[in-house]
């Protein structure tokens, strides 16, 4: 029964392997970056639900230490409470401005997601190029070794197969050299990559067999607008220092205060009155004047000139993005032109084989020959995998860079449409 529930549990792990997708799922619930950014989203949120109420009321009490007299009796001490009560509109302000807070903070959170899941994804498909290239590395080796036995086999040797000998000998030895290195380097992968997760280093990192150029999909805001989430928090601060502005110009109109002291009247012993010793209540009224012009004013200069640092700070952001999207829209057409002539090339060097293959068995065409045309196909599936992977961290870039056109996505849909189908 142990036996079959094993093999059971093979299976299901054979089955069931992990996507990029499911790499990102993991990082947005473990990555460090992630957290911190999604905590401080979280404090804004507080800070807008404490937002747009009335000023705490200030409570207080006096003691007489020269009782004043009066005709009831001497005034020991008293209770007062008093309720600043602003215009509402202030108030109001205080709300917008902690709602915009939050809603940049949140724009600040999905900029970083967006970030570390390009890192991530960047990591990954150069994982995937490396393994590949290991594995076709390892295929050119064994091609080599073959060749090594035919060569040992000849009886008789010229000068000039003696040369070609040595430099057989230094082919192999940079090649196994080169494959140490590969998977060195894979493996410094591996580390960074389960780093990025938060997991243990030791983990398999679990890749395709094949890479799909993936399709740029249009989103709702494929229109031709220019936006990501760095403009877009930007955007909220700068409607947030507008009504810092308005709040600032606000406070130059007077507030008032509401409130009730309870007095506390000893009773008199030298007289007999009419209430005597009895307490009092007593109502005020009071109003802020705000006189210091000045430092309203220089609030209110400071507020608009942050603003309109922010707003070119928007300026310059969109004049950046703009220059990346046309270098990396430029990029993916150059990589995708590479890719479909490497496609071309690899299919060329198969017929080229296969040609070969069919001299070998009729009039004894060099082995040495064959051997070279299908490491030259290794070599160019190795460049075809390292274009893949690049053209997939491109997209990976733009899409976390920008939104697109509709037109736009329809072209780059048709290349990676093409290239998987000459690919299949």
């Amino acid at each position: 029964m142990t036996k079959y529930i094993t093999i059971l549990l093979l299976l299901t792990s054979l089955a069931y392997s992990l996507s990029i997708e499911d790499y990102l799922e993991i990082a947005e619930k473990n990555n460090p970056s992630l957290r911190s950014a999604f905590y401080k989203y979280k404090s804004h949120v507080q800070h807008e639900n404490a937002s747009g109420y009335l000023p705490d009321p200030v409570i207080g009490v006096g003691y007489s230490i020269s009782p004043i007299e009066t005709r009831l009796g001497a005034q020991s001490g008293k209770i007062a409470i008093k309720q600043s009560l602003p215009w509402s509109v202030l108030t109001d302000d205080e709300e917008n401005i902690a709602k915009y807070s939050v809603n940049s903070s949140m724009s600040d959170y999905k900029d970083v997601r967006e970030k570390v899941f390009f890192q991530i994804k960047k990591v990954y498909y150069k994982i995937y190029s490396n393994t590949k290239e290991i594995q076709y590395t390892e295929k050119i080796l064994k091609n080599y070794v073959s060749l090594s036995s035919i060569k040992d086999q000849n009886i008789s040797v010229s000068k000039t197969s003696l040369t070609s000998n040595i430099m057989f000998e230094n082919k192999y030895d940079t090649m196994k050299e080169k494959l140490i290195q590969l998977k060195s380097d894979l493996e410094h992968l591996n580390y960074k990559f389960n780093l990025l997760l938060n997991r243990d280093t030791d983990m398999i990192v679990e890749i395709p067999d094949s890479l799909t150029i993936p399709p740029i999909i249009p989103n709702d805001q494929a229109n031709g607008k220019l936006s990501n989430n760095s403009l877009e928090s930007i955007s909220y601060l700068i409607q947030k220092k507008n009504y810092e502005i308005k709040s600032a110009e606000r406070k130059r109109f007077p507030t008032f205060s509401i409130g009730m002291d309870y007095v506390f009247i000893d009773e008199r012993t030298d007289m007999i009155v009419d209430d005597n010793g009895k307490d009092a209540f007593i109502a005020s009224v009071s109003m802020n004047l705000p006189i210091n012009f000045r430092k309203t004013g220089s609030v209110i200069k400071k507020k608009t000139l942050e603003k309109k640092a922010l707003e070119y700070k928007k300026f310059s952001e969109e004049n950046s993005l703009l220059t990346n999207i046309n270098r990396t829209k430029k990029n993916i057409d150059d990589l995708i032109r590479k890719l479909k002539l490497k496609v071309k090339i690899i299919k060329r060097y198969e017929s080229i084989i296969e040609i070969e293959q069919q001299n070998l068995e009729t009039d004894g065409s060099s082995i040495e020959k064959l051997i070279k045309f299908i490491n030259d196909k290794y070599s160019n599936l190795i460049q075809s995998e390292k274009l893949r992977s690049e053209l997939s961290i491109a997209y990976a870039y733009l899409d976390l860079i920008s939104t697109t056109t509709y037109d736009s996505v329809k072209k780059q849909n048709n290349h990676a449409e093409e290239i998987n189908h000459e690919n299949n």
